[in-house]
């Protein structure tokens, strides 16, 4: 009897294992069908000391799913498992994007957008997205536009600015009617452009870096959606007004009364966007489908489904996810505090290939930081801070 009990307790003990074994594999499923495809990447990274928490809690969808409908992590207990659900077709072209805040900005788009549904993204400044669709008009409902105000350069100044490290400043001004400027700077016999995205705006904001406040000459062009140009003379930058940034309170978020106005402008269509509070803007259309694909379904919300019953999710876009996203969790964090993000490298810097950078250069949160895990403290790319700066600032 004595040899029977220690038996009886290990079986006892094997099936209790493999009974919480499977029941663990089955909550893991539930929590992130990512893991079915890619489990590699949860293994890899439980290997390292410091584990991104949405990794460890296998929640994939918080940082990666384009559509999740889950609110802020820090204003409920559960994130929600609803989703999007749409075809392999259904893809995205995105005509006009903006990465500076702005609460009026207008987009030149092509003309064949008449009479289809559009996709409207907007970011607020307290990371608050919204997604909005709807139909522009026919092309022969829409009023010409016209425009008889040439555009004016008003209160051209700079503000932010920094020289401990690396010398940088901002530099803002207004235009009296919509505008997509180009700013010009000389510096050591160099001339250096920085241009504004897709959007023309009524106020406008350009950074730039390794300069000297006292030799440094810049020079303003802008251009309104008629093509009228105005320009302002090279003037040095500390000859400029300089002020001091006040943060105002802002309004809560929202776009009660939104209301997208479209105008014809020759053989585009211009889109006029007001929000609320200065936002980002991604504007965008369903890819057009050939002749020989099928229609697209009707995107519809559902809980998730187990893998092989639906499709695959849609992924965040590479901006959103290295410069945005991180906002979610990291509500507190004051953008630049440590390092600017979504900027370029100043003139004659090199980046080494190990810190990653978008496609258009700018540097996001994920140059510095590993996404997933890291075995140094806050994920660092490098063993330690001073490790890190000097890899690009080689003369810090």
């Amino acid at each position: 009897m004595w040899i029977k009990q220690p038996i009886f307790l290990r079986l006892s003990f094997t099936i209790t294992l493999l009974f919480f074994c499977l029941n663990s594999h089955q909550v893991q499923a539930q929590l992130s069908p990512c893991l079915t495809c890619h489990q590699e990447i949860k293994e890899i990274a439980t290997e390292q000391y410091y584990i991104h928490r949405p990794v460890q809690e296998e929640r994939c969808h918080i940082c990666h799913d384009n559509n999740t409908t889950e609110q802020l992590p820090t204003q409920q207990n559960e994130i929600s498992t609803q989703i999007i659900v749409e075809t392999d077709e259904k893809k995205m072209e995105w005509l006009a994007e903006s990465f500076v805040e702005n609460t009026h900005q207008v987009a030149l788009l092509p003309a064949d957008i008449a009479g289809t549904k559009l996709t409207l993204k907007v970011w607020y400044q307290n990371r608050h997205k919204e997604i909005t669709e709807f139909q522009c008009p026919d092309i022969e409902t829409l009023q010409p536009k016209h425009s008889a105000i040439t555009p004016a350069i008003n209160q051209l100044h700079f503000h932010d600015y920094n020289d401990l490290l690396l010398s940088r400043a901002t530099l803002s001004w207004t235009t009296t009617t919509p505008c997509q400027c180009r700013l010009t700077y000389r510096y050591t016999g160099h001339e250096y452009t920085k241009t504004e995205d897709d959007f023309y705006a009524l106020e406008h904001t350009l950074e730039i870096r390794n300069f000297s406040a006292t030799s440094t000459e810049v020079s303003v062009l802008c251009n309104d959606t008629t093509g009228q140009q105005i320009s302002t003379e090279f003037t040095t930058l500390n000859t400029l007004p300089f002020s001091t940034q006040v943060d105002e309170q802002l309004p809560p978020y929202g776009s009660e009364g939104f209301s997208p106005q479209f105008k014809q402008l020759g053989d585009l269509i211009e889109l006029s966007i007001t929000t609320t509070q200065p936002a980002t803007l991604a504007i965008g259309r369903l890819e057009q489908l050939k002749k020989d694909e099928p229609l697209l379904e009707i995107s519809t919300i559902q809980e998730i489904a187990p893998i092989e019953e639906r499709n695959h999710i849609e992924l965040t876009n590479k901006e959103q996810l290295n410069t945005k996203i991180c906002f979610k969790c990291h509500s507190n964090t004051v953008e630049g505090t440590s390092h600017p993000i979504n900027v370029l490298p100043p003139p004659g810097m090199i980046i080494p290939p190990e810190y990653p950078l978008l496609e258009n250069g700018r540097m996001t949160c994920m140059t510095c930081h590993q996404p997933h895990s890291s075995n140094n403290e806050a994920r660092l790319l490098k063993e330690g801070k001073k490790e890190l700066c000097t890899g690009c600032h080689t003369n810090y």
